[in-house]
């Protein structure tokens, strides 16, 4: 009886380290994933502010006709 308590008990340990572990890797591709599309926004960023930018002139000109 005492070696199944021991056993469940071993299972419970190697049970909370793979929750651990996993909640570690999901940390880890959490950072990753914010740090590509921080990059990736900066990139873009020049090009979305023209894009509005040309719309709102483009907007003022359909308007001013």
């Amino acid at each position: 009886m005492n070696k199944g308590i021991h056993h469940q008990s071993e299972l419970q340990r190697a049970s909370q380290q793979l929750v651990s572990d996993y909640m570690s890797f999901l940390i880890d591709q959490e950072t990753l994933v914010e740090r590509v599309v921080e990059r990736r926004l900066a990139e873009c960023l020049p090009m979305i502010e023209e894009r509005i930018s040309n719309h709102i002139i483009n907007q003022f000109k359909t308007v001013i006709k």
